[in-house]
């Protein structure tokens, strides 16, 4: 990538689709990746607003790192907001709902962080099918999105060790970290 002010190379364009405190701590860290370089984020969330790290919204932390943001409630306003954006890179971090077709032809490269050590466990509920199969260890997955869901080629994985008295609240909680380190 170019560096900021390099008229080299265009900026790259990156939207960040997700939710919750593994959302939060992805821009903390993609702040930090922007010094330096030439980089466009926008950052779509979910309907509900879910609870984020205590006292902060992702809203504010868009606001304080100058990414703009987009509450999207239907699938058809992804496409306009990420059409109009024209992406690079899109990045699913805990999105509620599969991203369609035509989003993910919108760019050469979209990727997911899913909360499981897949192939195990594609879908949703990842932390209840862990404890509920008797799994000893759960994580984080980033893959390539394709249209069969969670089935993309794996780029990285992080596992976790599952403690015997594991609730879907601890688990949850150890997949945060589980994603930020994926995300690095």
């Amino acid at each position: 990538m170019a560096s900021a002010g390099s008229s080299s190379e265009p900026s790259k364009r990156v939207a960040i689709l997700g939710q919750k405190d593994a959302l939060a701590r992805a821009l903390c860290d993609l702040v930090q990746l922007k010094q330096g370089r030439d980089l466009e984020v926008i950052v779509l969330l979910p309907a509900i607003p879910k609870v984020c790290l205590p006292g902060i919204s992702i809203e504010d932390l868009c606001g304080a790192f100058g990414f703009p943001w987009r509450r999207c409630v239907q699938d058809k306003q992804v496409f306009a907001v990420l059409e109009s954006f024209q992406p690079d890179l899109i990045v699913s971090i805990l999105w509620p709902r599969r991203l369609q077709e035509d989003v993910l032809g919108l760019c050469s490269d979209c990727i997911n962080f899913h909360p499981s050590l897949l192939p195990r466990h594609r879908g949703s509920m990842t932390q209840f099918w862990a404890i509920y199969e008797g799994d000893s260890e759960s994580g984080t997955t980033c893959h390539r999105m394709v249209h069969e869901f969670d089935a993309g080629r794996i780029i990285h994985q992080v596992a976790i060790a599952l403690a015997p008295d594991e609730t879907a609240l601890s688990l949850n909680l150890k997949m945060v970290g589980a994603i930020q380190r994926c995300f690095q």
